[in-house]
């Protein structure tokens, strides 16, 4: 084997693994690698929603990425990892004060990763211009209604029978 021979064997092998890395000269990641990173952070933020210390440089080193690179491959989606972070769990707080199966907006707040049920309820309020309190109370008071309505298809069909 030559010297050129080498070079074009060191040239090809860091051709692959560049590839396999799906990284750029100057750490910028090329679309399929970035829609990989991508998958593989949301997957990573959505298994530790719970955690309120959630942060870029926890979620960046649980996906093998430097910080810069998921600002980058966040940026290349529209949004920043705060941002997403923030709005998963708001999602995830909504339909689960819905569904009307939690105790307090409290056990919601911490279900889902914030720090305090105050900060909760703020931003809650701003981003659905509603109380979480009363989307549970209407959740609840949806369910005592059908429950009740229930009951009474149940007795008028014994009733009937």
């Amino acid at each position: 084997e030559t010297v050129d021979d080498a070079a074009v064997d060191d040239a090809a092998l860091l051709g692959l693994l560049g590839a396999l890395v799906g990284g750029r000269p100057g750490g910028e990641t090329d679309g399929s690698a970035g829609a990989a990173h991508l998958a593989a952070a949301k997957t990573y933020i959505d298994e530790h929603l719970t955690d309120a210390g959630l942060t870029a440089a926890r979620i960046a080193d649980g996906v093998g990425l430097s910080e810069r690179q998921l600002s980058r491959v966040f940026a290349a989606g529209g949004t920043t990892v705060p941002r997403y972070v923030l709005g998963r769990r708001l999602r995830r707080a909504h339909a689960m004060l819905r569904a009307g199966s939690v105790s307090s907006v409290g056990e919601v707040a911490a279900a889902c990763g914030f720090g305090s049920a105050a900060r909760f309820s703020h931003v809650f309020k701003e981003r659905y211009e509603v109380g979480a309190a009363e989307v549970l109370r209407a959740a609840r008071g949806g369910r005592e209604a059908g429950d009740a309505s229930a009951r009474t298809m149940s007795k008028r069909t014994r009733d009937q029978g």
